[in-house]
């Protein structure tokens, strides 16, 4: 049933229309019947919903909006990770109306339900919101902007609240960045730094730290030291790594003034031993958590084990088991451990 779905979302021509209006109406009507129990099936058919937002048919984009927000409405807000690959894909879509209606969907999630799993995964996030700040269509633009502040306002640092919306500014108009380092430079940092609050601070500091001047490299490399200074635990700083430190390692080698220099040789110290902590912090995997349940269901009783022709929606016991994974890894990599979200993920509200 789900394959059908699937070709009926990604025929194109005038004659599709119909049965891309009838596809959206089923996924909407098993959403709305089946809530959270219909995500492993569904979830990978959000490309097809999103796609068809940009359909010329008034009918069909209403068919489209109205699935999209009964797929949204059932889902678990931490199934986000697994979405944020066809949201990328989609973000970057062709057709304005596919980019505009997924950047919503970002800001929708950032502001609502989705406000925890949204701040987790700002590392991703942040890079493609601050592409598309600079696409060429204005409606995307706009779009964009209002998505990366709605993410921004997730990071829930006190220490950098003032500052987010400078940060935002500061990635439309990079003239604005000595500025707003400036201001940073100047702050004292109480709250313990997590990631999603170096993640806000990316784009800022990456560009400042390309700025020509010294000043602004060695205020920038500040920064980075004073926040690192309170990351309490390793590996909320291992992504704040593949940008940062190769720019912080230039600054270190190549900024002519000594005492400018020796901060920027400070900043790397602290980024160094901080790398060296993270890397030994392991993450599970779906695999690995796929494994351990099958282990778990080998032990069950035969008249309570799942027998291999079962099927459901569209998939069976095993996608289902697929997706309990995906989003158990998850949690587990979020270092969440509370019991009723582990429920509510794997086994719905």
């Amino acid at each position: 049933a789900v394959a059908r779905l699937e070709e009926a979302l990604a025929v194109t021509g005038k004659s599709a229309s119909h049965g891309k209006i009838g596809a959206l109406l089923v996924i909407k009507s098993v959403c709305e019947e089946f809530g959270a129990a219909a995500q492993p099936f569904l979830l990978p058919l959000l490309g097809g919903v999103l796609g068809a937002s940009g359909d010329k048919g008034q009918k069909l984009k209403d068919a489209a909006g109205d699935a999209l927000k009964a797929l949204v409405a059932a889902m678990n807000p931490y199934a986000l990770r697994l979405m944020l690959p066809t949201v990328y894909e989609c973000a970057r879509h062709d057709k304005t109306e596919v980019r505009v209606t997924t950047l919503n969907l970002v800001a929708e999630l950032a502001s609502g339900k989705g406000v925890d799993a949204v701040a987790h995964e700002l590392y991703d996030i942040v890079p493609v919101l601050s592409e598309l700040m600079w696409d060429s269509d204005d409606a995307v633009v706009e779009a964009a902007t209002a998505a990366m502040t709605a993410c921004t306002d997730t990071a829930r640092n006190k220490d950098l609240k003032a500052f987010t919306p400078q940060m935002v500014n500061c990635i439309l108009n990079p003239d604005t960045v000595p500025a707003c380092i400036h201001e940073l430079a100047a702050t004292v940092f109480v709250q313990e730094i997590q990631s999603p609050a170096l993640a806000v601070t990316v784009p800022l500091l990456a560009r400042g730290l390309q700025e020509a001047e010294t000043v602004i490299r060695r205020k920038s490399c500040t920064i980075i030291d004073n926040m690192a200074k309170m990351i309490e635990h390793p590996e909320e700083a291992v992504a704040f790594m593949p940008r940062i430190l190769p720019l912080v390692t230039k600054a270190a080698q190549d900024i002519p003034d000594p005492e400018a220099r020796s901060v920027a040789q400070r900043a790397l110290a602290t980024l160094k031993s901080i790398e060296g902590a993270a890397l030994q912090n392991k993450q599970m995997n779906p695999e690995a958590v796929q494994s351990a349940l099958l282990e778990c269901i080998a032990q069950l009783p035969h008249d309570q084990a799942p027998k291999e022709g079962f099927d459901t929606v569209g998939g069976g016991w095993r996608t289902a088991l697929r997706q309990a994974s995906e989003m158990c890894s998850v949690l587990i990599s979020n270092s969440n451990f509370e019991e009723s979200e582990w429920e509510a993920a794997v086994l719905g509200p």
